[in-house]
């Protein structure tokens, strides 16, 4: 593999792997304001729903 290759393919899993944080910090912020607003059980089922489109498992 040569190093522009290389170079492109971290850029791109750094690129990823913030923008998936980004949506889980967003998915937790809603889920706050979910469980505020209606009921901690509410809120959960929604995260879940959320994580596991995006494929997050939790352990």
């Amino acid at each position: 593999m040569n190093r522009t290759f290389k170079s492109d393919r971290t850029l791109y899993s750094k690129s990823a792997l913030k923008a998936k944080s980004k949506q889980l910090l967003e998915i937790a912020k809603i889920g706050v304001e979910k469980a505020i607003e209606t009921d901690e059980e509410t809120a959960t089922a929604w995260i879940n729903q959320q994580l596991e489109s995006l494929g997050v498992k939790l352990i």
